[in-house]
């Protein structure tokens, strides 16, 4: 895992005011359960004051797993899928100004078969 990433991870998902400090706005990403339209013309932005607060799955109580792929030490990609394959959301973080930020959020939605 890319230095610092980690801390970071955990930090955004415990602290609100370190989140919404840690968030490029407006957000480029997918609502939940996104329509065709939305996905075809990629003009979706998540704004400051509709951002609802992360928090972590709790994996082993869930039916969702995770894959965290590092791209590089500058971007981390996050997929949180449902075990059935149908539904999941994407996350991608990097480094801006030296310091780890949410740069895109997909929310659920249908996953392409």
């Amino acid at each position: 895992m890319p230095e610092g990433f980690t801390e970071f991870y955990q930090r955004f998902h415990a602290d609100s005011l370190f989140q919404i400090e840690h968030i490029v706005f407006p957000l480029q990403g997918l609502p939940d359960d996104a329509d065709s339209l939305t996905i075809v013309t990629d003009n979706f932005r998540w704004q400051m004051e509709d951002w609802r607060m992360q928090r972590p799955f709790d994996f082993e109580m869930s039916d969702f797993r995770r894959e965290i792929l590092p791209v590089n030490e500058n971007m981390v990609v996050e997929k949180i899928v449902h075990t059935s394959g149908e539904m999941g959301m994407v996350r991608r973080f990097a480094k801006v100004a030296g310091e780890w930020h949410l740069i895109y959020y997909a929310g659920m939605n249908r996953l392409r078969k």
